[in-house]
């Protein structure tokens, strides 16, 4: 019995290590990607097994299991650690918002925008049907300077609004690469307390089965994007970028870059899957990532109609970036 409880522990510990692991293979093999999306259930299984390891007294095995949930917890702390300066002023709020094709409660998603009081706002699947809506319900009133365009259809269009004047748009008001289609992520600089800021809208593939490729490719378009910018450039890229913190196509494209939500100190963040889907929310795929700004709080909030939470980062500016 003794030696069935060992191999049963030292098995259930290589198993979550190997998922573990897979964070740091940076392939496009569809199980290994989502895999990647695991961290949280792999730290809640290790934590479980050294409780289990514990009550069971197998003292060999405390060691191991205690190093490998020491370490699992050391990689989740910075996610429950606050890095806002909630004593900042506040000078800017940016929101993402998933239309899912139109089919988003535009309502809810209005009550949002005036809630956190949105001065920055990047619309992702949206249909002309959708802007119809959300104008009726205030859009238009509230933040009057857009860029991008809704797609009918499969509703692959982005637009960003602003409150803020919208300057130093790319020809066509988009930009190559950085979205579900060429030429589908506007970007555009605002002026916001003396301080120009870049934002980027982003949309990055679904890593769906047998199209992983185009999901990497995605996510790496983001991190040359990104990398092209003048380092002492204020940037603000949000959208839904298909990928959380355990891929590290993501880690690349983020580098440098300030994740609202995590650093906010919302421990384990999930945006992903809400309205119509069984399973519960369990992975963050949407993001609000800064650099030059001073995070002051972060969030996401759940409308009907669309399976991501609207994703929302406020920040004070600061003239020297």
């Amino acid at each position: 019995m003794r030696r069935w409880l060992d191999d049963a522990i030292a098995g259930a510990l290589l198993l979550l290590l190997a998922v573990w692991s897979t964070r740091w293979l940076d392939v496009t093999a569809y199980p290994i990607v989502l895999l990647q999306t695991t961290g949280p259930f792999v730290a809640l299984g290790l934590g479980l097994l050294l409780v289990g390891t514990a009550l069971l007294r197998r003292k060999r095995l405390l060691v191991p299991v205690g190093a490998a949930t020491l370490a699992a917890v050391v990689l989740a702390v910075p996610g429950f650690r606050s890095q806002a300066d909630p004593g900042a002023t506040r000078a800017l709020t940016a929101m993402s918002a998933d239309m899912a094709g139109g089919a988003a409660d535009a309502t809810q998603v209005m009550d949002a925008v005036r809630l956190h009081a949105v001065d920055v706002l990047v619309l992702l699947r949206v249909t002309p049907d959708a802007v119809r809506r959300l104008d009726a319900a205030g859009l238009s009133g509230y933040l009057r300077h857009r860029v991008g365009a809704p797609v009918g259809g499969g509703g692959a269009g982005t637009i960003l609004l602003s409150r803020y004047p919208l300057t130093g748009v790319p020809a066509g008001g988009t930009s190559r690469g950085v979205g579900r289609g060429a030429g589908a992520a506007p970007e555009a600089t605002v002026e916001v307390g003396g301080v120009r800021l870049r934002v980027k809208a982003v949309s990055v593939p679904a890593a769906a089965s047998g199209s992983t490729s185009r999901w990497r490719s995605g996510l790496r378009a983001v991190a040359q994007w990104r990398a092209s910018r003048p380092a002492s450039e204020a940037l603000l890229l949000l959208g839904d970028f298909n990928a959380a913190t355990g891929h590290p196509a993501f880690r690349e494209a983020a580098e440098g870059l300030q994740d609202a939500q995590r650093a906010a100190g919302g421990g384990w963040v999930r945006t992903w899957p809400f309205a119509g889907h069984r399973m519960p929310p369990w992975v963050q795929l949407d993001h609000v990532l800064s650099r030059g700004l001073v995070l002051t709080d972060a969030g996401q909030v759940a409308v009907h109609g669309t399976e991501h939470a609207l994703v929302w980062g406020a920040y004070a500016v600061t003239r020297g970036g």
